[in-house]
């Protein structure tokens, strides 16, 4: 999860302490610490890393002793920084963590819209047990696994406001509809129809 900057504040405020972040990916080797200075400091001692064309982190084991992942493909889209840092310390600085790049929903105008948006959206809705959202170039569905108490006036209601969000030709929220599943046959949360194939559960 990446920490935004609404929960920084939170926590701060919530706690009284000076709240740092972390990023971790163990399977990779690789992990993460900000610094006194305020940067994200990826510690690549264990690992040979590298960012591909589409900015996603991959990263080999050079410490895993039971079996080797070459150029593992930790699914996190990330952006170095050229600068060093000035606490003197020489790991590549992350200045920026997208967040997973299945995770992802663009819209017509290219916007970038993480899947957590989805998690805040129906966090209060007891009724919804889980949610899938399909997309194509354009439109965009959310298919929602409901229980018997699900209000369906608030499906005019989550139209509005992803409407407000994010622009589509067309909008759909569908109930108890089958999901679709990866190729690793776990479940998720975006489904970008525009250059995957998928399968049905």
């Amino acid at each position: 999860e990446v920490l935004t900057d609404k929960m920084r504040v939170n926590i701060e405020k919530a706690f009284n302490v000076k709240v740092y972040n972390q990023y971790g990916c163990n399977e990779a080797g690789l992990s993460g610490f900000e610094c006194e200075k305020g940067n994200m400091h990826l510690i690549t001692s264990r690992c040979m890393y590298e960012i591909d064309e589409y900015g996603v982190l991959l990263s080999t084991d050079l410490a895993n002793d039971a079996y080797i992942f070459m150029k593992y493909n930790t699914g996190d889209i990330v952006k170095l920084s050229d600068e060093k840092c000035s606490c003197g310390r020489n790991y590549p600085v992350i200045s920026k963590i997208e967040g997973r790049g299945n995770e992802m929903l663009v819209d017509q105008r290219n916007k970038v819209i993480h899947s957590s948006y989805f998690n805040f959206l129906f966090k209060n809705d007891h009724s919804i047990k889980q949610y899938q959202v399909t997309f194509d170039e354009r439109s965009v569905c959310i298919n929602l696994k409901v229980d018997h108490t699900f209000n369906r006036n608030n499906r005019q209601f989550y139209l509005e406001l992803i409407k407000n969000d994010f622009v589509f030709d067309k909008y759909e929220i569908a109930t108890n509809k089958e999901f679709h599943i990866g190729k690793n046959l776990k479940h998720t949360f975006i489904v970008d129809k525009r250059s995957q194939q998928v399968l049905t559960a």
